[in-house]
């Protein structure tokens, strides 16, 4: 018992871990040593990947409420890509993917829109319905000096090809036949006339109903 301002006795003054045996000594002599727990090593820094264009220049995800691209920037986006390209690429896609296409019909189509009109000229595969080629008329020409750039790259031996009257010319037919390996159908209308004739003593009974 210590008295009100007399000294403390030295055990007292030493500090608690001094009285405290060591955990070494509670140890049997027959215990192994513990070892240290390995020490992690810390984990590599996360670089962003470069192709992620947002990413690589550091700005951070968008949040959750983010609206979605408006009309004018899809406007702008689409108006930078090459149309003819597009159409090639996807054309050679097509036509790459092993698949044959027996019957090929070829027609153009005006599209209007607010920048004027725009004539495309397509070869559509009937099996498959999709379109295989695909390019734009040039203005103050039509489709018929363009009907053999349209399928340039098209492999058409033992094609039939369709096309509508406006392609029922030797210029057209016999490129297809002779040079190409292809087969065609054409229309035969009144213009010209001898081809009518011609079609009308060899077939005197409608093939197709009208």
């Amino acid at each position: 018992m210590c008295l009100p301002n007399s000294p403390m006795p030295a055990a007292a003054r030493a500090p608690a871990i001094a009285s405290t045996p060591c955990s070494r000594a509670r140890r049997s002599p027959s215990s192994p040593a513990r070892r240290p727990s390995p020490i992690s090593p810390p984990s590599p820094p996360i670089y962003p990947s470069p192709s992620c264009a947002p990413c690589a220049v550091g700005t951070t995800a968008a949040p959750s409420d983010a609206s979605p691209p408006s009309e004018s920037t899809f406007q702008r986006a689409l108006s930078l890509v090459d149309a003819a390209r597009l159409d090639q690429l996807l054309g050679t896609w097509l036509l790459g993917s092993g698949t044959t296409h027996p019957h090929l019909a070829v027609d153009g189509k005006t599209v209007k829109g607010q920048q004027g009109s725009l004539h495309l000229f397509s070869a559509f595969s009937v099996q498959h319905e999709c379109v295989v080629a695909q390019i734009a008329i040039p203005e103050k020409t039509n489709e018929i000096p363009q009907l053999a750039a349209l399928l340039r790259e098209v492999p058409i031996a033992g094609t039939l090809i369709s096309a509508d009257a406006l392609h029922t010319q030797d210029d057209t037919a016999r490129p297809l036949v002779q040079a190409r390996g292809a087969e065609y159908l054409l229309v035969a209308k009144a213009n010209p006339p001898s081809l009518r004739a011609a079609g009308e003593r060899l077939f005197p009974e409608p093939i197709f109903s009208p």
